[in-house]
């Protein structure tokens, strides 16, 4: 029974890691399909989802972890968004396209539950496993983004420019990359402040160094922000405990700025501070006004069809027609870039509203923890996961990619799991 029990245990944090590290996946032209690797991800998350419920039932506790992840508000709002996602294809003009991009998050609702029930089978643990997963995943794709440009500058001999394609790492392109980063580097800063062990203290702060220097290299001004915020937040909540701590972290930014900007930025010293200094609204930049003229065309379309919506997967069509007199040669523009206003309207303002509750529902309660001052560095830490994922949603298009949702429904569990067991970091860290 007690190997049984061990047994069952191991095969749980195997499975965990598949969905983990699932954004190893190349790009699938290696499996001759398509260019874009997030296809092939999709393909195999639906794999893992069959093969974990073949293992909950093999175990004979499948109905009982599905019934309890079914009692959690932020599952049971998943599954109302989909089944609202599943009514809208009726509305749709395109009803292929709306399979395929329903059967997608159909995967994710799966995956969602299948992650959740998992977790049960080591409680405490996962949220240990998250954290240590997540410092392993900061160190590959920052070390990955920092090999790249020494490859590209030193190896190759090539002056540095910012490369789509080599610089992109485990991601679709580099602001994917970016934001992936800053989704994890709240967990580093947890370990940084909670960590006791010097040796593997020390090691948190060459991966901080990795990542920012990561981040100056891709220049994504999203990521500069939100990690920014994150850093600025971090610290002035830990200000009474390691204040060398915090030091040393600013210290490790400066480091990485001053590494870059050595190394691959000679050609122009004033990159970076460029970059940083053109965060704002400013109508001049084209990045800046397309993202507010698609958000006007979404929200005309939600004006149109506030209940129905246009059918999930479908704004991709129907914002040429918006953007008609805008599109150059054939490009044409899949995303809103702001994941909320396209489910609105793809869906319906109602469809919206569950979907905005996966976010609202650990934000309502962790908030309230903090204004009655009995908020853990956990609680603190997964809201700003949280921050880190809704900015990127406002601005880009994380749904769309496994890397970026994944991860999203690894915060979700470790929010859900630390309510049922109140995670004490001191037991096991």
């Amino acid at each position: 029974m007690f190997n049984k029990e061990i047994m069952k245990k191991t095969y749980s944090i195997i499975l965990l890691a598949c969905y983990f590290f699932i954004f190893l996946i190349p790009e699938s032209n290696q499996f001759y399909i398509s260019w874009d690797r997030r296809y092939v991800q999709v393909l195999i998350l639906s794999l893992l989802n069959f093969t974990t419920f073949g293992f909950l039932l093999a175990n004979n506790i499948f109905i009982k972890n599905l019934s309890r992840s079914i009692n959690e508000r932020i599952i049971l709002s998943y599954t109302i968004y989909i089944g609202i996602s599943l009514i809208s294809i009726i509305f749709s003009e395109n009803i292929n396209e709306s399979i395929i991009t329903f059967s997608k998050y159909f995967t994710y609702l799966f995956a969602l539950i299948s992650v959740f029930s998992l977790s049960l089978l080591i409680e405490k643990k996962f949220i240990l496993y998250f954290l240590y997963c997540s410092a392993l995943v900061l160190l590959l794709e920052s070390s990955s983004i920092v090999y790249n440009a020494i490859d590209l500058v030193f190896i190759q001999g090539r002056e540095f420019q910012r490369d789509n394609f080599l610089l992109r790492s485990f991601a679709g392109n580099i602001n994917i990359t970016a934001n992936s980063i800053v989704f994890k580097m709240a967990a580093l800063y947890y370990l940084i402040f909670q960590t006791k062990n010097l040796k593997a203290l020390s090691f948190t702060y060459i991966i901080l160094f990795l990542s920012f220097s990561a981040l100056f290299i891709l220049l994504t001004r999203t990521a500069f922000l939100s990690s920014a915020i994150i850093t600025l937040l971090f610290i002035i909540w830990m200000r009474k405990k390691h204040i060398y701590r915090s030091g040393l972290i600013l210290i490790s930014i400066f480091i990485a700025f001053l590494f870059v900007q050595s190394s691959f930025n000679q050609s122009d010293q004033n990159e970076i501070t460029d970059r940083i200094a053109s965060i704002q609204i400013n109508t001049e930049d084209d990045s800046i006004n397309a993202r507010l003229r698609y958000y006007s065309h979404t929200i005309k379309s939600i004006a149109k069809n506030p209940l129905t919506g246009i059918g999930i997967g479908t704004w991709k069509i129907k914002s040429i027609e918006y953007e008609s007199t805008n599109i150059s040669g054939y490009t044409v523009p899949f995303h809103a870039h702001n994941d909320f206003l396209q489910i609105a309207a793809e869906i319906g303002l109602i469809g919206f509203a569950f979907y905005a509750l996966i976010f609202l529902i650990p934000l309502y309660t962790l908030l309230t923890r903090i204004l009655n001052t009995k908020a853990s560095n956990l609680d603190f830490l997964i809201i700003l996961m949280l921050f880190a994922y809704i900015a990127d949603s406002m601005l880009n298009f994380p749904i769309d990619r496994p890397i970026a949702h994944i991860y999203l429904i690894f915060i979700l569990v470790a929010y859900m799991i630390d309510q049922k067991t109140k995670f004490n970091p001191n037991e096991i860290l």
